[in-house]
């Protein structure tokens, strides 16, 4: 019998009762029960670590010790879309992250992770303050208990990532308790999760947005078909924080502006297929319905330094939709291009889970913002266009570019999370226009590196601003071990 001993990577996809995966460049096939349930949740979907991660024995079991440092130089122009005003920003983030797993036994695992943060500001626009922040977060921290009593079914305490593959509903560790159920064409997770602790010693406490936050998450997945998927989500979240009062005071650093009792339930499909001298095609689509209670607080300042006091109250009711779809197709041509075309909206009133990352990959190596790098936008009161072409090259390279062209569905002076800093005024539904440019180097056993840039051309929503450019640099580079 033949062995083949490697690393595995892009193992999240399954068929026929295996786990299709890389292993050392070629495709295998590999029988679901004999992969690690727990191994596989150490793996999250832009992580490399090398084959040959260091290894110490304890008690007889393997304790594999793995991690990452980073270095990340970032740069900024006119986000506030007023050249006369420079508020330009450049800043150098380093990181170091340590992992240890280790495996008690086939079915009992744990998993802690760590990671130190230096933020360094190199320069700032107008005079502005530059500093430099050092920060310990704490990570993922889980025990896992595989396939309880010979069952389908597994439980994970702790710390944990809850992830999804388009990061479009949630990508984010949280303090919870998952159940899983697990069978070759069927997957179920139900988790019950609240921030129980600090995540970084920058933190005073709990952040505020994060405190007594309870969130129901489930997802159900059916490969009906072969390459042929439906999803289920549902997430349930409940703020039990203490109502403010107008007048009350408050320290600025436990300020929290936003609470919410929201309830979101949605489907997914994803399909790949393929037609002869024409390639091979992948589509997807995420639909959802979320209703829900938001209060918006205001804070003015005291006469008291560092002291906050509830200006005003705003309640509403909200309810709202939201649509995500799109196509790649997979040229038979030399090194594969793709072209992707995808379509999102939202209703006026829609909010998305706050856990999303919108992150994926469109054929490329590595992932990025399908909403754009620049702008990065919450998916609410908005439509989006994006049309992406991928060039793979080298052994394990690409390059993506990227445009998106932005409309609010309804005409509003506020845009969701969008890092531009001026407001849209109101009148016009014209965003702007993004371009981005990735380029993924991951050709080497221990280095990845990454180049991405944006410029983002303001729209008529933007009145005398119109017309106004920013830009984006990022440049990552990443040693696995």
């Amino acid at each position: 019998m033949n062995r083949l001993l490697g690393l595995v990577s892009d193992i999240h996809n399954k068929k026929d009762g295996f786990i299709l995966a890389t292993l050392l460049g070629a495709t295998v096939y590999i029988p679901v029960e004999q992969v690690s349930s727990a191994y596989l949740l150490t793996k999250k979907q832009d992580d490399r670590r090398p084959e040959d991660q260091l290894k110490l024995e304890i008690f007889g079991r393997p304790l594999t010790i793995g991690g990452e440092i980073g270095v990340t130089p970032r740069y900024r122009n006119n986000f506030n879309l007023d050249p006369e005003n420079n508020r330009d920003r450049i800043r150098l983030d380093t990181e170091a992250q340590l992992e240890l797993f280790y495996s008690w036994s086939p079915n009992l695992a744990f998993f802690v992770e760590g990671q130190l943060d230096y933020q360094q500001d190199l320069y700032r626009g107008n005079d502005g303050t530059t500093r430099g922040d050092v920060e310990f977060k704490r990570g993922e921290t889980w025990v896992f208990w595989g396939e309880i009593l010979n069952s389908d079914f597994s439980l994970q305490l702790g710390r944990q990532n809850f992830r999804e593959t388009r990061e479009w509903w949630w990508d984010d560790d949280l303090d919870a308790a998952r159940l899983y159920f697990r069978t070759p064409f069927f997957h179920f997770e139900l988790g019950i999760a609240e921030q129980l602790f600090p995540v970084s010693t920058a933190d005073n406490g709990i952040d505020p947005e994060e405190k007594d936050v309870l969130r129901i998450l489930s997802h159900a997945s059916w490969e009906w078909s072969n390459k042929q998927r439906l999803g289920l989500f549902f997430l349930h979240q409940q703020d039990h924080s203490s109502t403010e009062n107008i007048g009350k005071q408050i320290h600025e650093e436990f300020e929290d502006e936003n609470d919410g009792d929201f309830t979101w339930v949605g489907l997914r499909t994803q399909n790949r297929f393929s037609i002869d001298d024409v390639g091979n095609f992948s589509f997807w689509a995420d639909g959802v319905w979320m209703k829900g209670d938001e209060r918006n607080i205001e804070f003015d300042e005291s006469e008291i330094e560092g002291i906050s006091v509830v200006e005003s109250i705003e309640k509403q009711r909200l309810e709202g939709w939201a649509l995500d779809v799109g196509l790649t197709w997979e040229l038979p041509l030399l090194w594969s291009p793709s072209f992707t075309l995808g379509y999102a909206i939202a209703s006026s009133d829609f909010r998305q889970t706050g856990l999303q990352d919108n992150n994926d990959r469109f054929r490329a190596v590595s992932r990025f913002r399908y909403y754009g790098e620049l702008l990065r936008p919450e998916l609410s009161n908005l439509q989006i266009w994006t049309a992406a072409a991928t060039i793979p090259f080298l052994q394990n390279s690409s390059v993506t570019f990227l445009y998106h062209n932005y409309r609010q569905v309804i005409p509003r002076d506020s845009l969701r999370k969008g890092r531009i800093r001026p407001d849209p005024n109101g009148i016009s539904r014209f965003i702007g226009q993004e371009w981005d440019v990735v380029i993924a180097l991951e050709e080497w056993k221990h280095w990845e590196m990454e180049f991405v840039t944006g410029v983002f051309r303001a729209g008529s929503a933007y009145g005398e601003q119109s017309g106004e450019v920013a830009v984006t640099g990022i440049f990552k580079v990443n040693y696995n071990f």
